[in-house]
């Protein structure tokens, strides 16, 4: 596992629903998709993503991204948790990750603080 996984971002990019809207936007999945019950690989991977970056880097709550995402808590942290594997053990995925979260960054920065 990278170690930059464990890093923390300190800029806020507002609620959790903005934290996931703006993923999504990114990620080019609708929100609609997101919290819908689909399980295709894109849905799948595309939650690994955001939740992982969104506990581990940004901050947020497990709870509250279950609440977004129309997910059980526990969901949420299985998926983090196949995340942060995936991210040590694909090489392909962690750049995934990591433009995300670049990405998110930037808007956030655009945006303002």
């Amino acid at each position: 596992m990278t170690s930059s996984l464990h890093f923390v971002n300190f800029i806020s990019p507002g609620t959790d629903e903005v934290f996931v809207e703006r993923c999504a936007a990114i990620l080019e999945i609708p929100m609609d998709e997101l919290r819908s019950r689909g399980r295709g690989p894109r849905l799948t991977e595309g939650r690994e993503l955001i939740v992982s970056l969104g506990l581990h880097r940004w901050r947020q709550s497990a709870s509250r991204l279950a609440a977004v995402l129309g997910l059980h808590p526990e969901s949420v942290s299985r998926q983090s948790s196949r995340g942060r594997m995936k991210a040590a053990e694909d090489p392909d995925f962690a750049m995934r990750l990591e433009e995300l979260d670049a990405a998110l960054i930037e808007r956030v920065e655009r945006k303002g603080k």
